[in-house]
């Protein structure tokens, strides 16, 4: 008797049930022992009933009380536990415009409205942190955006978050194609960063970068021209991945090597990506000097530990935690500014060092797309890193 009470009390739904009378389907959902009656439409065929008691056994399921800002710790929760820590904060960071808009809504409750307000807010352009500046997203980010939103749409449809996958119900209703499914969009897609616009403005670049004062700032703004090595993998460079016998950097993610390092919290995309870079020449020094006295696994570029008073430093010591990718933005900034070229980001120099491997030493693009790590050799490269056209050559004709 008190199990047949303990089971009479767990919502469910019973179903479905013949009314021949009515010619149609019913079923029965029984909550606190309530039973509620529901039938579906006349001449209505068992198909269509059972999707309904479906639906009905969805909402059961589905935790009414979860907001959006629970329903994305949640996914981002799963993503950390299944993929990784980097999978988890490039997640919540492009779930973040849905956070901020209705982030204390009901996840049972997002609809196509919050889809466009989505797409709209990718629109609006992000201020700096330092205010002095505000800039879209690039078209690349909105589509690695949304593509997470509807990745996430269907994660909370599957976990009972949300009672239908609503972005995919939105792009069925969807008119026209999205930004970056336009041809307008397209070309944005395939532009690429800023990179210095040829081999003058390279050099001037590396006269500058060579005169910073420091072997970290030196090391730090020539590096990704002269290797092409990305901001993460240069920010988390170890001591030991260092070999001067060898002349090497091995750049490898933090997965491949001891437990002691999987603190650093950072890893490479692909196992394509974990290779080795010559050391260049020109900051074999600097780059013995910053790894001069550290245990294998540091990092040669280490945030700073500030401890001001009243505005005037007291004191100051290395930590473990890499530099903030700012840091070295600031950097590169500040060189570009000194000789006079054209304004680029890290990212810009290891496309720069793509194109001049393309123009002045006439490398194959499936090559330049190894070194850098792309899986793909070279479809990648092409599209968004070599930023010139292949040189047509000259015919010489000559009279008589």
């Amino acid at each position: 008797m008190g199990r047949g009470k303990q089971a009479e009390s767990e919502p469910k739904v019973l179903g479905p049930y013949r009314d021949n009378d009515r010619d149609r389907w019913m079923y029965a959902v029984v909550i606190d022992g309530v039973r509620s009656w529901y039938r579906g439409r006349k001449g209505g065929s068992r198909q269509e009933i059972e999707a309904e008691i479906e639906g009905a056994r969805q909402e059961l399921l589905m935790p009414v009380d979860k907001t959006v800002n629970d329903a994305i710790d949640a996914f981002a929760a799963d993503l950390e536990k299944n993929t990784s820590r980097v999978t988890a904060q490039a997640t919540k960071a492009a779930l973040l415009f849905l956070r901020r808009f209705a982030g204390e809504l009901l996840s049972r409750n997002l609809a196509d409205r919050h889809v466009v307000k989505f797409l709209a807010a990718m629109d609006e352009p992000i201020v700096s942190a330092n205010r002095r500046n505000a800039k879209p997203l690039s078209m690349a980010t909105k589509r690695s955006y949304f593509l997470t939103l509807t990745r996430a749409s269907t994660w909370w449809h599957r976990h009972h978050f949300t009672p239908r996958d609503f972005v995919a119900e939105y792009l069925t209703r969807r008119v026209e194609p999205l930004p970056w499914l336009t041809k307008a969009g397209s070309k944005q897609m395939n532009r690429g960063k800023a990179q210095l616009r040829n081999l003058g403005e390279a050099r001037r670049y590396m006269e500058q970068a060579l005169a910073r004062p420091t072997a970290e700032e030196r090391v730090a703004a020539a590096l990704p021209l002269l290797t092409g090595v990305s901001s993460g993998e240069l920010l988390h460079i170890q001591a030991g991945a260092v070999d001067f016998e060898a002349g090497v950097i091995h750049v490898r993610s933090s997965e491949t090597d001891d437990e002691d390092d999987d603190d650093i919290g950072w890893s490479v995309k692909t196992c394509h990506r974990v290779r080795a870079v010559t050391i260049p020449d020109q900051l074999r020094d600097d780059i013995a000097e910053l790894a001069e006295g550290l245990q294998p696994t540091q990092l040669l570029f280490r945030a700073i530990d500030d401890n001001t008073r009243l505005g005037v430093r007291a004191d100051w010591q290395r930590k473990d935690a890499p530099r903030a990718p700012n840091w070295l933005r600031s950097v590169v900034k500040r060189v570009c500014r000194d000789a006079g070229v054209r304004m680029v980001c890290p990212h810009g120099l290891r496309a720069t060092h793509a194109s001049l491997r393309a123009t002045v030493v006439d490398e194959a693009v499936s090559r330049i797309g190894d070194a850098l790590g792309h899986a793909d050799h070279g479809k990648t490269a092409a599209a968004h890193y070599v930023g010139v056209q292949p040189t047509v050559p000259v015919l010489k004709l000559m009279a008589g």
